[in-house]
Order: structure tokens, then sequence, then C-alpha cells
């Protein structure tokens, strides 16, 4: 008596399941899905950043300094942020809009903290994200906190992650 299943022996079935296996396996190693998405979010925030840097540098051009945060920044993560011009609305969200420089202050796409600081005198400040691939050529450090989150006395960890990427006024270096 043969042992078959749905017309195939039981070493060809264990030979298609194995085979299938192997293919999903290598479409899965060269496209690597989870890089991809990673490389993708990291691109969005390179982008986002320099959407603000923009956006900073015409408020600079209009003010001869950059807005200021709400507080004291290097305490509370939360004070990280752009005071705008609404007097009614002043502190910027991410995600709310920063007018007349941005319809919208862009938000993390992963869901993490973008960092923004303000030196007192207003003529310097620093943007920060944290990017998923520390690899990535463009990271600070090799991926470790940007020397100059620690410089400012920042937690390096405020953006839900080391931050590890930054873009700053011209005048200074992330």
């Amino acid at each position: 008596m043969k042992n078959k299943l749905l017309g195939f022996s039981l070493i060809q079935t264990i030979v298609i399941i194995v085979t299938i296996g192997v293919i999903i396996g290598a479409a899965f190693y060269l496209i690597d899905p989870i890089t991809r998405f990673q490389k993708a979010k990291d691109n969005k925030r390179k982008s986002d950043l320099m959407l603000v840097q923009e956006a900073l540098d015409r408020f600079y051009a209009d003010f001869g300094k950059y807005p200021q945060n709400p507080g004291d920044c290097k305490k509370d993560a939360n004070l990280c942020k752009i005071v705008g011009l609404d007097p009614n609305n002043p502190v910027v969200e991410w995600g709310q809009p920063f007018k007349p420089y941005l319809n919208v202050l862009p938000e993390d796409p992963g869901g993490k903290t973008y960092i923004y600081l303000s030196l007192s005198d207003r003529q310097v400040y620093y943007l920060y994200a944290n990017l998923d691939r520390e690899s990535d050529s463009q990271a600070c450090n090799r991926g470790k906190a940007c020397s100059s989150i620690i410089a400012e006395g920042l937690d390096p960890t405020f953006c839900d992650g080391i931050c590890n990427y930054g873009v700053s006024s011209p005048n200074v270096r992330p």
C-alpha cells in the first residue's frame, strides 16, 4: 500500500515544502523588508528636519534670531519645542502648523520625538532625531549620540532613543 498525500508521495511533498521555504527565505533575504522600512523612515526623518531647518532660516531672516524654547529644554524633553508666532497657541507641537513658515511641523514617522534646542541668545539652534539605522553614514558619531547634544547638556535619549542625527544653524555643527 502506497502512502500518498493528494497524489504525491511523502518524499515529493517534503521536497516541495523545502523548495518553497528556500524560495521564500531567499526572497526575504534579498528584499529585506525590515531594512527597507527603516531606511524609508530614516529618509523621512532627514527630509523632515531639512524642511524645519528651511523654515527656521526664514524665521531668522525675518527676526534676526531663531525661535525660542518654551522653557528649559535641557531639563525636560517636552520643552524642546518651538515657540511660534500665534499668541493663542504659542508652543508649536510636532504635527501642528508653524505659520507662516510651515503648514505643518512634521512628526516623526515612527512615533519618536524630534528635539529642537535654541540657545539663550537665539543665534544657534539644533534639531535632533533618532535614526533606526545607526550605521547610516549621516548619523552622528557612527550612530552614537550627537556630540553637540551632550555638550549642550541635553539627555541624549530625549528623541525616544539615542539622538543620533542632527542638523543645526549654519554657524555650528550638530
